[in-house]
Parts: C-alpha cells; sequence; structure tokens
C-alpha cells in the first residue's frame, strides 16, 4: 500500500521519458531539417559528377595536345585517330575508355561510349575530332517545326 501511494504521490519533476507531444515536436523538427538538407545534399552530389566529368574531359584535351606536340617533333604532327581501343558500351577494366591517350590507363567507370561519342557521369555528352584533336561537349540544337494552327483543330 506504501507502494502505491508513492507513485501516486511523485513529484512531477522526476518523471522519466517524454510526452506524446514532446515526442512529435521533435519527429517534426527532423522531418523539416531532413527536408532542408536532402536538396543541399542531391545538389553536392550533381557537384561532384559535374567536376569529375570536367576533370576528365580537360585531362584529355590536356593528353590530345601532348600527343600533338610529341608526334609534330617527331614528324609533321597529327592528333591521334582515336583516344582508345574501347568497345561500344560502358567503360570498365576490360573495355577502359581514353587508354591511348591518359597515362594511368585509361577511364574504368562512370563513362561510356558510343562510336566517337562519349558520356560522362553527369550524362554530359562529348564528341572527339580527329581532324583537329576537338574534345568538345555535344550541343544539341532544337529546330523549330512550324505547325498550322488551323489545321491542327
Amino acid at each position: 500500500m506504501i507502494f502505491l501511494i508513492n507513485i501516486i504521490n511523485k513529484p512531477e519533476e522526476s518523471r522519466n521519458g517524454f510526452t506524446l507531444i514532446e515526442v512529435v515536436i521533435g519527429i517534426m523538427i527532423i522531418g523539416i531539417l531532413g527536408a532542408v538538407a536532402l536538396p543541399k545534399y542531391v545538389d553536392l552530389q550533381t557537384q561532384a559528377k559535374e567536376t569529375a566529368e570536367n576533370s576528365v574531359v580537360a585531362a584529355i584535351r590536356t593528353s590530345v595536345a601532348n600527343y600533338y606536340a610529341k608526334e609534330s617533333i617527331a614528324s609533321a604532327g597529327a592528333y591521334p585517330t582515336t583516344l582508345d581501343s574501347a568497345g561500344n558500351g560502358n567503360c570498365a577494366a576490360h573495355n577502359a575508355c581514353f587508354d591511348m591517350v591518359l597515362l594511368q590507363g585509361g577511364i574504368t567507370s562512370h563513362w561510356s561510349k558510343r562510336g566517337n561519342t562519349y558520356t560522362g557521369p553527369n550524362k554530359g555528352m562529348y564528341v572527339y575530332n580527329r581532324t583537329d584533336g576537338s574534345f568538345n561537349k555535344r550541343q544539341l540544337i532544337a529546330v523549330p517545326v512550324e505547325v498550322d494552327l488551323a489545321e491542327a483543330e
């Protein structure tokens, strides 16, 4: 009986745990912080992919220029006819892209190849032109199409 009286008369300050309202408010605060942080995290991932892609593109351009300089010393100078011996598809250890111009043996992941067009980790498409040694981002051009609105109705 004395035990029950002690529980009933227990002061509020010595209670353990949280009330339902406190838990709900805590969850709401965590949700708000998550909603603010998630877009920042996704943006950081995109920036990292762009930076990685731009670094590879800069290294390829430098390597093509070095190749041309070496060829100019040895002969009349020429750009490499191809950047690699990779086949179409994803770059991998058995299908390394840019292995003829990059000293470390090329790129083995996050890039893909189709013909002389390469797609980077941030979905940028680059085309190698062996006549001038350029490795530039492929520009998609929108072609305007005339639509006769009277006919469409």
